[in-house]
């Protein structure tokens, strides 16, 4: 969320920087150690759940203009998009029951999205909800998905990366956007953020692409890994934007209230909708 300058006055600004601080000391490390320790299959259950909280959240906003009840059905839709996305490789059993499993569940959501259709055709919002559903499974499943199937191919060092990478831009951004202030970068979008911020986002991700080639062996150029980095940030940024114009044009303020600070999962992930497919199929050239 680079350049964010939230024209909050005196206390209340402090008092934003503070739940954010807060909410990034408690969840931060967690889910570092989870990227780390964890088995690729639980960093995978841990993005679908996320994927399924994002997905509602992103219905829920759409529904404030199709005005249609359909929140867990986008939730379960990304997560069921990304567990067929994550499963589609691989040939083992378990891999093998797993992929079926989904499949079954794909199945039996499209099922009951049929069946749920037949009042929304009489009430004329039928296209609507579909569409609102279908928007969330892509936006909201199988894009961030991609964070997951970083981690089973690529290893933790790459979905490290990646976190830093939305992270470190976005604070970055975030700090210097409210330190130096000046132009606003997308005024009708995002008011709150600036072109120096954006400028800093960019930066600190080259910083963090040196640094990550420095640290590990990729077999890449240092200044080729910059420029990925570089290259994911502003994906991160773009991201970011596209999901505060989705908020501005439901006239909402955050996607949800899952962080303090910091606003729902959609939020919290927008960064990476976009920065972990490209991050993804960079390392599979790469590979």
């Amino acid at each position: 969320m680079a350049g964010d300058t939230r024209a909050d006055p005196g206390d209340s600004k402090w008092s934003d920087l503070f739940r954010r601080a807060m909410t990034i000391v408690v969840v931060v490390p967690p889910l570092i150690a989870a990227a780390v320790w964890a088995p690729a299959w639980g960093w995978a259950a841990l993005t679908g759940g996320a994927l399924a909280i994002a997905g509602a959240e992103c219905v829920t906003l759409l529904s404030r203009k199709t005005r249609t009840g359909w929140a867990w059905v986008g939730g379960m839709g990304s997560l069921g998009a990304g567990a067929v996305l994550y499963l589609w490789s691989g040939s083992s059993p378990a891999t093998t029951a797993l992929r079926i499993f989904a499949w079954s569940g794909v199945v039996a959501l499209l099922f009951y999205v049929v069946r749920a259709l037949v009042p929304e055709l009489r009430r004329g919002t039928a296209v609507p909800a579909v569409v609102s559903v279908l928007f969330a499974v892509l936006y909201c499943g199988v894009l961030p998905a991609h964070l997951a199937l970083l981690r089973r191919d690529a290893g933790s060092a790459w979905v490290l990366f990646a976190l830093a990478i939305a992270w470190g831009s976005d604070v970055g951004g975030y700090l210097v956007g409210r330190i130096a202030g000046g132009p606003r970068l997308a005024p009708r979008i995002s008011p709150a953020k600036t072109i120096a911020g954006a400028v800093a986002g960019l930066a600190a991700a080259a910083v963090i692409g040196i640094l990550f080639a420095t640290g590990t062996q990729t077999g890449t150029g240092t200044i080729q890994i910059a420029l990925i980095a570089v290259a994911a940030a502003f994906l991160s940024q773009i991201g970011d934007l596209a999901e505060s114009h989705l908020k501005r044009r439901c006239g909402v303020k955050d996607s949800g209230v899952v962080l303090a600070g910091h606003g729902g999962m959609l939020d919290c992930i927008d960064g990476l909708i976009l920065a972990a497919p490209w991050l993804y199929y960079v390392h599979r050239h790469l590979a």
